[in-house]
């Protein structure tokens, strides 16, 4: 619910499907229908290439598989989920790829990330690339990178 509070029309854009499982119509809530018509008017992989940054929020649990997905296509990752531990931290940088920010202060978010220099924006975005090709790209690469943190 917080989150919808961040779009303006402007640069913040947030889509969303309550299209999940099969009992999806049973579930939905007054936002359901509106949200789908806006989510199928985009191609979800274009967007996550043309974006700058992609909110990473907790899933239903800890992790979420948004990380990957936005390292994936070039998106820098806005990790919003105190308290997550970062796969293979010991060896990738994170602060290198990805920027984390306190899901407490969700409204200064947009503020924080209009504040960031363009060249440390596509330095972020090139270090997320290397680092999905190089650690996820494959589970032949994350099998690999798991064994070698033993």
């Amino acid at each position: 619910n917080a989150m919808y509070h961040l779009i303006n029309e402007r640069d913040v854009l947030m889509l969303t499907t309550c299209k999940h499982g099969a009992l999806w119509k049973e579930m939905k809530d007054e936002r359901c229908d509106r949200d789908n018509v806006e989510y199928d008017k985009h191609d979800y992989v274009t967007l996550l290439r043309t974006s700058t940054f992609c909110l990473v929020p907790r899933g239903r649990r800890l992790g979420t598989y948004r990380l990957l997905e936005s390292l994936k296509y070039g998106c820098v990752p806005v990790l919003l989920s105190n308290g997550y531990v970062l796969p293979f931290s010991e060896f990738v940088d994170w602060s290198k790829a990805a920027i984390v920010a306190d899901e407490n202060f969700l409204s200064q978010v947009p503020s924080m990330l209009r504040e960031i220099p363009e060249q440390t924006v596509r330095k972020l975005r090139e270090n997320g690339l290397v680092y999905y090709k190089k650690y996820f790209s494959s589970i032949k690469q994350i099998v690999s990178t798991a064994l070698e943190v033993e």
